[in-house]
């Protein structure tokens, strides 16, 4: 059996009857991620004993009466509970399809999570699961000592001396967000940033409120003067904590604070129910600097993965004929008609 569900309630409660989940499939980040004209649904797949919840975002396809459907930003991807090694993927695969056709759906596109069990499992009988690249986690079993050990030399002494330097306080209230969104601004603006990475004051307000969210803010100050240096959110969420987003003032970037917060939440988070600290992949280049930064914390990598499928190939092949899109080789580039 096949379901969607759309209702606040019973989004939160699949999630609270699966094996675990992230804060990027809560029904709160999804309604925060939404455009004009799209919707957010649980697509939920019951089995006997197996449950299935895949959410997603339902997108209009302009001048036509077709969907597509794509994830939100971040480490979505299926969640679960009961799935086992006999998990029948192509009877589910069956019961998707069509219900994707009955709702003119052409594509699904999903980031996935490279925390939460099965979703490759889950997913193997539709589409294409594609790697994009790696990314860099903290293991929070261990205890602080053991992880501090994992850390680069370099990266150990720039904490030492950020540490003489440097304090770590909570964020709170409206003035520290107003503060953290000026700093996460003026860094979008240093990177030449695109404009799906800005984000307006509202969604940090938004994203605070919810009851769903677990979000922390950290703001690196200056011993000496006081000065907030940087700013960097964490969402925690049953056993994953995500580094979300971040940023330094442009004339505090030599003292590196946001290593600083980094520390000062692995820290925080260990001894408790967290599995994992998530930082991220990098800029995707061989020259990344940004991949260098996070992986001087650890060595631990997995690979980020990309989920694509097409539902209605001869639809799909309309579209892209339309748009004029090339038929590249290249599957992160998907679907090709939004290229």
């Amino acid at each position: 059996m096949i379901f969607e569900i759309t209702s606040r309630k019973e989004w939160m409660d699949i999630l609270e009857s699966v094996d675990t989940y992230d804060v990027y499939h809560t029904y709160d980040y999804h309604q925060l991620s939404l455009k004009e004209f799209e919707r957010a649904i649980l697509m939920v797949y019951v089995e006997n004993d197996a449950l299935v919840g895949i959410p997603l975002i339902i997108r209009p396809i302009p001048d036509t009466n077709l969907f597509d459907a794509t994830s939100v930003y971040g480490y979505p991807g299926p969640v679960s509970a009961g799935i086992t090694s006999d998990f029948d993927a192509s009877k589910m695969a069956k019961q998707v399809h069509s219900y994707l056709r009955e709702n003119n759906i052409v594509t699904v596109f999903s980031r996935l999570n490279p925390y939460i069990h099965n979703q490759s499992l889950i997913l193997g009988e539709m589409g294409s699961i594609n790697i994009a690249g790696p990314i860099v986690g903290i293991d929070l079993t261990l205890n602080i000592t053991q992880q501090r050990e994992r850390f680069s030399r370099r990266l150990k002494t720039q904490l030492n001396k950020a540490e003489r330097n440097i304090i770590v306080r909570e964020g709170n209230g409206m003035e520290d967000l107003a503060l953290f969104h000026e700093i996460y601004t003026e860094s979008m603006d240093r990177l030449n940033a695109v404009d799906c990475y800005y984000f307006p004051l509202q969604y940090f307000i938004d994203l605070f409120d919810s009851d769903q969210i677990n979000a922390k803010l950290l703001l690196a100050e200056c011993k000496t003067t006081g000065q907030v240096m940087a700013g960097s959110i964490f969402t925690l969420s049953k056993d994953i904590v995500q580094y979300h987003l971040s940023g330094t003032y442009n004339e505090f970037l030599d003292a590196m604070p946001s290593k600083l917060l980094i520390d000062y939440m692995r820290k925080h988070c260990s001894n408790k129910s967290f599995l994992h600290l998530n930082l991220g992949g990098g800029l995707g280049s061989n020259t990344d600097g940004l991949f260098r930064f996070k992986k001087s914390f650890s060595p631990s990598l997995r690979s980020f993965t990309l989920w694509s499928y097409i539902v209605n190939k001869k639809a799909y092949k309309k579209l892209v004929k339309k748009h004029k899109a090339k038929n590249l080789s290249d599957t992160l580039l998907f679907p090709e008609y939004r290229r």
